[in-house]
């Protein structure tokens, strides 16, 4: 979609991960309804990254919605 997200979080040096949390227009809604996201991107390793998105679910609990697998050649 063409939706602006807004996320804010923190890296954590330890698990060399980024955690954000958020909100934005859920665009299966149709009504400008706002839902809360959560986003991790995480660093395997120099080559390897993992983009991790969450969002509610029609149960109304957290699901992952969409999972990037990022590989540098």
């Amino acid at each position: 979609g063409t939706g602006i997200m807004v996320t804010e979080g923190k890296w954590d040096e330890a698990s060399k991960s980024l955690t954000q949390a958020g909100k934005c227009v859920d665009p299966s809604a149709g009504n400008d309804k706002m839902m809360d996201v959560r986003q991790v991107l995480k660093v395997i390793d120099d080559k390897n990254h993992v983009f991790q998105m969450y969002g509610p679910g029609p149960d109304g609990k957290e699901f992952k919605m969409m999972e990037i697998k990022m590989t540098r050649k």
